[in-house]
């Protein structure tokens, strides 16, 4: 759990060292693993992208309190650490370094079909939406423009965990290439079929 004003680890290539949290996001007084924050760089490498004292969006990586998972095993990790993001939730550096935490997806939504709603790029990983599966649950404030209440969200899932699906075969397929008249094409393992 990280509060405001901690010090923490950069776990990217970035150019940043440390940061101080100075703010989170969504009204929040505290952050866990996963969540955005608001941080100022403090130690900066001499030939990096970041710049001392200038603000940032950073995604929490690491803390060193515990986090429990699905099957109920508690891990901890030896810092508190982030990686450096862009307005639009890219990172800034190239690599990350140290163990990231990967949430399982695990009993009700195995076997669920959805359409892919958004794709994230975060920390050397891809994340995505689909629609209808991984719901949480997620409390937003009112405001001018929206109602406030618990809503039910799609969560980011990492893209290992899932699979294309076939809607002519109806099966889950992976997908292939091979070459058609001397041009590499995409193709579905499953039924043969040409993708571009």
């Amino acid at each position: 759990m990280i509060q405001k004003n901690a010090i923490l680890d950069v776990a990217d290539n970035s150019g940043a060292r440390k940061v101080l949290c100075i703010g989170f996001l969504g009204g929040k007084k505290r952050a866990v693993v996963g969540d955005v924050i608001v941080v100022s760089a403090r130690v900066v490498a001499p030939r990096g992208k970041v710049n001392k004292g200038k603000v940032y969006k950073a995604v929490v990586v690491r803390t060193k309190g515990p986090i429990r998972r699905l099957d109920g095993s508690i891990i901890r990790f030896s810092s508190n650490a982030v990686v450096l993001v862009n307005d639009q939730g890219d990172p800034l550096g190239t690599r990350v370094f140290g163990p990231v935490r990967k949430l399982p997806v695990a009993g009700g939504d195995k076997g669920k079909i959805g359409k892919v709603v958004k794709v994230l790029r975060k920390g050397g990983r891809v994340m995505a939406k689909v629609a209808g599966v991984a719901l949480c649950r997620k409390s937003v404030k009112p405001s001018k423009d929206r109602e406030g209440g618990i809503f039910s969200v799609e969560r980011f899932i990492d893209i290992s965990n899932i699979a294309l699906f076939d809607n002519e075969a109806g099966v889950r397929t992976r997908v292939g290439y091979k070459f058609v008249d001397g041009k590499k094409v995409r193709y579905l393992k499953g039924s043969g079929r040409v993708l571009d």
